[in-house]
């Protein structure tokens, strides 16, 4: 017999350290090394069409929020306040647009759209809150050191403060109206 044979005899049977017995039958627990299965894959697939809906669709919500602030500013009584201007649509929306790329990316800088905080509601709207005040004083501030034409008014600033974030929150509350119910709400929750 040779040495292998010795040390490796060749029974059927597993041998568990320790013990004097013999275990005969025992599965074996590791036929294959794991792999991901198709489910984590169409998990992160859901998780990352997700988060471009989310990007896309605040871009725009933010822009809508721009645009109702404007009209709201400068086309109610409301625009009798402050300096009275009667700018075009066509003068802010170089601001709206400035805005809402700085506030997006300020929204993605501050974790919004990371897939695993994108269905807590409370943390995304707290996020989305906190980057509204920086979002006003960095467009308040680039207004007054570059000394934009026509000048921004700070009434406006102020109503797209309080407007834009509102119908952020909303939209971001959107997925919670019919989610709970359905099974991807479990999925994504994964």
């Amino acid at each position: 017999m040779a040495t292998n044979e010795n040390l490796f005899p060749r029974s059927g049977a597993n041998h568990i350290s320790g013990s004097t017995e013999l275990v005969t039958g025992a599965p074996n627990v590791l036929w294959r090394f794991p792999t991901r299965d198709d489910s984590t894959r169409r998990g992160r697939e859901l998780g990352r069409q997700m988060v471009a809906i989310t990007f896309v669709g605040d871009f725009f919500v933010i822009l809508a929020a721009l645009l109702l602030t404007f009209f709201i500013r400068f086309q109610s009584p409301i625009r009798e306040w402050g300096i009275n201007a009667r700018p075009v649509l066509s003068d802010y929306l170089g601001y709206m647009f400035l805005a809402s790329v700085l506030y997006e990316g300020m929204l993605c800088y501050g974790g919004v759209y990371d897939h695993r905080h994108l269905l807590r509601l409370r943390a995304v709207t707290a996020c989305i809150l906190r980057w509204s005040v920086a979002w006003v004083g960095l467009i308040l501030l680039g207004s007054f050191l570059l000394k934009f034409q026509p000048p921004i008014s700070r009434i406006f600033c102020v109503m797209a403060w309080v407007i834009t974030p509102g119908l952020l929150t909303k939209f971001q509350s959107l997925p919670w109206l019919g989610l709970p119910s359905c099974s991807l709400y479990a999925r994504a929750r994964q």
